[in-house]
C-alpha cells in the first residue's frame, strides 16, 4: 500500500468542516488532525477572517532583516569588485575605507562572493558552488 498524499489546505479545509458540523468537542477534532488546539484556533480565526484564502500557507520569510547590508553599501562593494575582479574581500574593504573612512563598511566576510550572490549580481571571476554545477547539469539531463 502506497503513501496516502494529501494536501495541506484540502486537510485543513476537512478541519473546518469538522468543526462546522460540530459534532465532536474542538479538542477531539484538533488529536483527530494531529494539531495542538492553537493552531486549530488559529486556522479557526484565519477561516473566518478570510475565507478558504485564510487556510493558504504563508510564506514564513522574516518581515525585517536588520542584519542586512544597505544597498548603497552593496553596490559599492560590488562595483569595487567588478572594477578589481581579482581583488578579494580584505583588499576591497581596505580600498573602501581609504576612499570613504566616515563611512561603516561591513567586515571582509560579508563583501566577499557569497553577499554578491545573495543579491543576485556574482563579481566576475568568481567560481560557481559545485552543487549548483552539479545541478545545473542534472538539470540538463531531464
Amino acid at each position: 500500500m502506497g503513501w496516502k498524499e494529501t494536501c495541506a489546505v484540502e486537510e485543513r479545509m476537512r478541519f473546518m468542516v469538522a468543526v462546522e458540523k460540530g459534532e465532536e468537542s474542538f479538542a477531539a477534532i484538533c488529536r483527530r488532525f494531529g494539531v495542538s488546539r492553537r493552531v486549530g484556533y488559529k486556522w479557526l480565526a484565519r477561516f473566518e477572517e478570510e475565507g478558504a484564502a485564510g487556510l493558504l500557507d504563508r510564506s514564513r520569510t522574516p518581515l525585517h532583516h536588520p542584519q542586512a547590508m544597505a544597498p548603497n553599501i552593496a553596490e559599492r562593494c560590488l562595483e569595487v569588485r567588478r572594477a578589481h575582479p581579482t581583488w578579494g574581500p580584505v583588499k576591497v574593504r581596505a580600498y573602501l575605507e581609504r576612499r570613504a573612512p566616515a563611512t561603516e563598511w561591513p567586515v571582509a566576510s560579508t563583501i566577499g562572493v557569497p553577499a554578491a550572490v545573495q543579491r543576485g549580481a556574482a563579481a566576475p571571476g568568481a567560481r560557481q558552488c559545485h552543487a549548483r554545477r552539479l545541478l545545473s547539469g542534472f538539470r540538463a539531463a531531464l
